[in-house]
């Protein structure tokens, strides 16, 4: 592993959470665990 790779491969994992979580924020949505529909 390069030096960098890991830092990089960190960097674009949180880019990516942060911006499916930006999408939900905008579009109202709740998060779900599984695509199994839960009934509480």
């Amino acid at each position: 592993m390069e030096r960098s790779g890991g830092k990089k491969a960190k960097v674009a994992v949180a880019r990516k959470i942060a911006v499916i979580m930006h999408r939900m924020w905008l579009n109202g949505t709740d998060f779900r665990w599984s695509e199994k529909s839960v009934s509480v």
